[in-house]
């Protein structure tokens, strides 16, 4: 018995140490591996810190990292956003059905504009996709509300989508300081304004709205950004890291532009 005990512990301190292996060498947050079962381990499930084991439906076993989650729920910034959705959540509640047919005919058009891929340089929220009446007022309000805008009840059926910002840059003009320049887009709404999303490849900075711009300026100066916690760290105190920045436009209605192109730059 003892002899079959000692085995099984063998056998999961090797796996361990294979788990920690591949982390090591690839990078916990880089992708994912398969794994190999042999006869005295025919399963495994489950996760063990920052590594995930699972099986795919084809009974590939696979090892990969832990999904990225918000570490702080009841931050400031998470606190308003479920307020502002509180709210939409009333007024929709208290409008006419002629109202709420324009934002389910607004839906339908939004099911048109084609998903941007995924990925980690994608930073801005999709505008397109399927939904409901309901889901495309709540989009349009929140985004209106941390923007230019109100909150109107009667859809924009007859407002054209905005262009993206174009030819997005970025530099380190001082130490632990980035300067972004762009190109506004030539055909715009004059109240409507720029919008610069960042996160970090490493866990320091989760993806964040990190400001908005008025139009024509065309540039705005970084020097720190919210941490997973909600707290405010500089790119100094963060380095070495990776900085991840892309722009869209939206509109005083919430209309929102697709994404800017995504420009990436390291702080030493």
């Amino acid at each position: 018995m003892i002899a079959i005990l000692c085995s099984w512990a063998l056998i999961f301190a090797s796996l361990y140490l294979v788990c920690v292996f591949i982390a090591a060498t690839w990078g916990v947050c880089s992708g994912m591996a398969r794994i190999k079962l042999g006869p005295n381990i025919t399963d495994i499930r489950g996760s063990f810190k920052e590594v995930v084991y699972s099986v795919w439906k084809s009974g590939v076993a696979y090892i990969r990292s832990k999904a990225q989650v918000i570490v702080n729920p009841q931050s400031i910034d998470q606190a308003e956003i479920r307020e502002m959705l509180q709210e939409r959540a009333k007024a929709w509640a208290s409008w006419s059905q002629d109202q709420r047919d324009s934002w389910e005919a607004m839906a339908q058009r939004l099911a048109g504009i084609p998903l941007p891929p995924g990925g980690i340089r994608n930073l801005t929220p999709p505008v397109g996709g399927i939904m409901s009446g309901f889901n495309a007022a709540l989009a349009f309000g929140v985004a209106s509300a941390i923007g230019p805008g109100g909150f109107s009840a009667y859809a924009p059926l007859g407002e054209d989508q905005p262009d993206p910002p174009t030819n997005v840059a970025v530099a380190e003009i001082a130490p632990g300081q980035i300067e972004i320049t762009w190109t506004d887009p030539v055909t715009k709404d004059p109240d409507a304004m720029i919008r610069v999303w960042l996160r970090s490849h490493e866990k320091t900075y989760h993806k964040q709205l990190i400001g908005h711009v008025d139009l024509a300026l065309e540039t705005i100066t970084l020097n720190d950004a919210k941490g997973a916690l909600g707290q405010v760290i500089t790119f100094t105190n963060a380095a070495p890291v990776r900085l991840i920045i892309q722009l869209d436009v939206v509109n005083p209605s919430g209309f929102r532009s697709s994404g800017s192109n995504t420009v990436e730059i390291t702080i030493p």
